[in-house]
Parts: structure tokens; C-alpha cells; sequence
């Protein structure tokens, strides 16, 4: 079967191939995405070689996997496992590469902050979506500390836990909410780069 041939495959046609252990399908696979997908992740990224770096790792990564991967969208797959490499690239780098200059700048050119997009009700209605996806004893400890405002030992006597315990569940939910903000404040600037 000559490489020509291949390419012209569906996406689904070349999956089943490569589950056969195909390389020409993953040749295929290769040549049809890999140019969107790298020009993709360094817009993202903002550094070429890097996105090279992450471009060859979502293609290992998907050659090991392939044969046990359920595949609806090709495309899709590959793009989403784009950004989520891109994202955690950015999260790995965001001091070494001054990410949060480069946030605080684009968002003075553009007239915008923080605190203008995100206002103190959608903060508080973003806290309490996260709060129903916290685990249920640490949604509660964080309710009766911060929405009933009782003191750890009120807590602990009310719950009959220790008074670690709640101080490790309410630092717990705070480092979720954290984290949680920093995604969001991540996704907002790729959105409006």
C-alpha cells in the first residue's frame, strides 16, 4: 500500500490501522496533523522550541498508547492533548518565563484587570460552584468555618474531630481553591491572547 494511499484514509480508517500496528497510519496520522498542532501549542506557549519538545511528546505519547485508546474525534483528541500539555507547560514555567509579567502587561494594554473581568460576585459565585466539588466532610468544615464563621475548636467540639483536622481540611480547601483560581486565571489569558 503506498504512503499516498494512507493518507487519504478517514481518521477512523487510519485508527483501526494503527491498531494493527501500522506505522504508515501513524505516518499518516503525523503528516496530516502535526503543523496545526505545533502552530497550535506555540501560540499558546509562545516559544517554538518548546512546542517542538511538546509536539514530539503527544506523538510518543500517543503511539504508546494507541492500541488501548478509544478515539471518537482524532483531531480533537490530538488538540485537546495539545492544550493540556501546553497548560501544564505553562504552569511548570510561569516563573521562569515571567508569565505573570506577561498577564499584568496584556492586560494593562488592553485596558483590563482582573478585578474588572472577575467581579466580587462571580468570585464568590465561582467559590461556591468549587465548594460543591469538594469532598463532603471538607465542604462542611469549610461551611461552618467560613460561611458560619465558627472557630476551629467550635468545629472540632460540633463534629467531634480533632482541631488538626479541621485546620488541615480548611487548608486543604483553600490550596483547592487556589489552584482552582490559577487555571481559571490561566484560561482567561489564553483566551484574550
Amino acid at each position: 500500500m503506498s504512503f499516498n494511499k494512507v493518507q487519504l484514509y478517514s481518521d477512523q480508517i487510519l485508527l483501526d490501522m494503527l491498531k494493527l500496528d501500522k506505522r504508515q497510519a501513524f505516518d499518516a496520522i503525523y503528516n496530516k496533523y502535526w503543523e496545526g498542532i505545533y502552530l497550535y501549542i506555540a501560540k499558546i506557549i509562545k516559544d517554538e522550541e518548546a512546542a517542538q519538545d511538546l509536539l514530539q511528546e503527544i506523538f510518543v505519547s500517543f503511539w504508546l498508547r494507541c492500541e488501548e485508546l478509544e478515539i471518537e474525534s482524532l483531531k480533537a483528541y490530538l488538540f485537546t492533548a495539545a492544550r493540556y500539555r501546553s497548560l501544564t507547560y505553562i504552569k511548570q514555567n510561569i516563573k521562569k518565563n515571567n508569565y505573570e509579567e506577561s498577564m499584568s502587561e496584556f492586560f494593562s494594554q488592553h485596558d483590563h484587570s482582573l478585578e474588572q473581568n472577575i467581579d466580587a460576585k462571580e468570585l464568590a459565585n465561582f467559590i461556591d460552584d468549587q465548594l460543591q466539588l469538594l469532598p463532603e466532610k471538607m465542604r462542611e468544615i469549610y461551611v461552618l468555618s467560613r460561611k458560619e464563621l465558627l472557630s476551629h475548636k467550635e468545629i472540632s467540639e460540633r463534629l467531634s474531630i480533632s482541631d488538626k483536622t479541621v485546620k488541615k481540611q480548611i487548608g486543604n480547601a483553600l490550596k483547592i481553591f487556589r489552584l482552582r483560581l490559577s487555571d481559571l486565571y490561566i484560561l482567561i489569558l489564553l483566551l484574550y491572547c
